[in-house]
């Protein structure tokens, strides 16, 4: 199972990798330029969800309660520089 996973994200991220080259080889001011972006987005999305999936249960607790706190600390910052305007 693990070996199947790992092929699985090592899939996902030369798809992403694949992606991003094409993005790379488009002029600035294309309309394929904008479809590739939005494949490019596409695939790291799958990516990011690979790894999620493949991730046991206790490391994915771990990493939810890491992005709350770091949501916190940006609420606590944006209050700040509300106060001093």
């Amino acid at each position: 199972m693990l070996r199947s996973t790992t092929e699985e994200i090592q899939r996902a991220l030369d798809d992403v990798r694949e992606a991003a080259r094409a993005v790379l080889s488009l002029p600035a001011r294309s309309a394929d330029l904008v479809n590739a972006l939005h494949l490019l987005v596409m695939r790291a999305g799958k990516a990011v969800s690979a790894v999620l999936l493949a991730l046991p249960r206790n490391q994915l607790a771990k990493v939810k309660k890491k992005e709350r706190s770091r949501a916190r600390a940006r609420k606590k910052r944006g209050r700040r520089s509300r106060r001093r305007s």
